[in-house]
């Protein structure tokens, strides 16, 4: 395998066009805690918090102190918020879903970048680091706190493992003057006077399966037939990933093959939002009835390969804020495809589960599709598969600059960088993880975007990594559009 022909030449004008000066990206002393990433609508730089819930507690108070070096006369010191929307938060908590609560920390200054040097949850110290800055600083103190209107008992869980809170992190310390500022904002408490206990039961949080997804075959992501999994590079066998779709646009000279797809339902497809396009200029849509999927297809090449449903489209739903910004193409690039008949479940043919934020997923996933091989064929005649580890935002943005405009907090990194993985063709095609402690069931956990080019070959680069489209950070918007 080796993303499509825009998706090349819009990284190339990446990197040529780079000519300003752009901040460096600091290292985070504690990386499953802390990054950096680039805010999609206004381009700046913030920092994301990732805070596992704490036991015993009815609030979650934050406290966090960065260190810049430049002298600040301003007041303003930044801001802690909540990544989603409150309510939201606390109803994920009260159903017992224990993934970490994301924060975005905005920041007073984007050159140079503030460095993280502790991070303070319910008075527990759970990062701490001294960096070597000289000369003029500024420490920023920041404050958040996280209440429920109703109380909320975290002490049914036991408390967090070092798989959830990594440990604590303490660098070379150094005694040097300094000028602190302390911030606290009246708009980051999240809510007034905290409610006392009650004397009669509460909300009690306890520990429970995944919810089955509304909607969702209930044996979604198992494939009829069980693998001795395929190495990279090697063909995949017919009917092991049953979800796979071939997405093709009709043409004057005949049907052509465009992208790949995942099949999440008897009428659903979801691909990349730039595999649906019919003028990579104006972001235009291409019309349904020039599309059709084909499901259980395994060879490309031979149309009169048996058992292969061909489904006409009713009707495309690309993301709302795909297409916006400087960087359009690069940000919520995702869409539906709505099939005009329902798919026939079978041997070959099966969807795929969706993910969700609190499912615990392995760090590594497999990616699938008919792209450019490895003798230089721009589409496979059967599907290949690779196996890719899953980075950090830091990691990524660190490997190369160029992913600061390619990346978002909607995004992932992932790859060996060893030359192999997704190119052209395999664009939206999915990359499927199965969960950490019940494996044997496979879910959507990205979608193939794009990714740097080689300048020389006017192709894919995969020394260095590629960028998908993060599955569970759109799940709202997928079950409104859906139903799933």
């Amino acid at each position: 395998m080796q993303i499509s022909s825009w998706t090349l030449a819009f990284a190339l004008v990446v990197q040529i066009r780079w000519t300003c000066s752009i901040p460096t990206i600091p290292q985070s002393p504690c990386p499953n805690l802390f990054y950096y990433y680039r805010d999609t609508h206004t381009a700046q730089i913030l920092g994301s918090l990732q805070i596992p819930p704490p036991a015993d507690s009815t609030r979650i108070n934050i406290a966090v102190k960065f260190i810049v070096a430049v002298y600040l006369t301003s007041a303003y010191a930044g801001k802690i918020s909540l990544a989603d929307d409150k309510n939201s938060v606390v109803n994920r908590l009260s159903y017992g879903q224990r993934q970490p609560i994301g924060y975005s920390v905005h920041f007073p200054i984007q050159n140079p970048l503030p460095v993280l040097t502790e991070l303070v949850v319910n008075n527990e110290l759970l990062c701490k680091n001294n960096p070597e800055i000289g000369g003029t600083h500024t420490t920023l103190s920041l404050v958040h706190t996280l209440a429920s209107d109703i109380p909320i008992t975290f002490s049914t869980y036991p408390k967090s493992t070092t798989s959830e809170m990594p440990p604590m992190i303490d660098i070379r310390h150094d005694n040097r003057p300094e000028i602190e500022v302390e911030f606290h904002s009246p708009d980051i408490l999240e809510t007034g006077i905290p409610q006392p206990r009650p004397t009669t039961p509460g909300v009690t949080l306890t520990r429970v399966s995944p919810p089955k997804i509304s909607g969702q075959d209930e044996e979604c992501g198992r494939p009829v037939l069980r693998n001795n999994l395929v190495v990279q590079g090697k063909n995949v066998t017919k009917g092991l990933w049953p979800w796979l779709a071939a997405i093709f646009f009709t043409t004057a000279s005949g049907q052509a093959f465009q992208c790949g797809g995942s099949l999440v339902s008897k009428r659903h497809v979801i691909t990349a939002a730039h595999c649906v396009q019919q003028d990579p200029i104006q972001s235009k849509v291409v019309k349904p009835q020039r599309v059709t999927i084909y499901l259980g297809k395994h060879s490309l090449l031979n149309f009169a390969e048996r058992n292969v449903q061909a489904k006409e489209v009713s009707k495309i739903i690309v993301h709302p804020q795909w297409g916006e910004g400087d960087n359009h193409h690069s940000f919520n690039d995702l869409a539906i495809i709505v099939l005009k008949s329902p798919a026939d479940f079978n041997f070959n043919v099966q969807p795929v589960c969706l993910t969700d934020s609190f499912l615990s997923l392995e760090n590594f996933g497999k990616v699938v599709g008919w792209g450019k091989d490895e003798q230089g064929n721009m589409v496979s005649k059967e599907p290949k598969q690779a196996t890719m580890p899953i980075v950090s935002q830091e990691e990524c943005l660190r490997s190369n600059r160029d992913f600061l405009y390619l990346t978002s907090n909607t995004t992932f990194c992932a790859g060996a960088r060893d030359g192999g993985g997704p190119c052209n063709g395999d664009s939206g095609g999915g990359m499927y993880s199965q969960m950490v402690d019940q494996p044997g069931r496979w879910y959507l956990r990205g979608v193939v975007s794009l990714s740097l080019g080689d300048p020389k070959t006017f192709s894919c680069d995969l020394q260095n990594f590629v960028v998908f489209t993060d599955l569970s950070r759109f799940r709202n918007w997928i079950a409104q559009e859906t139903g799933l």
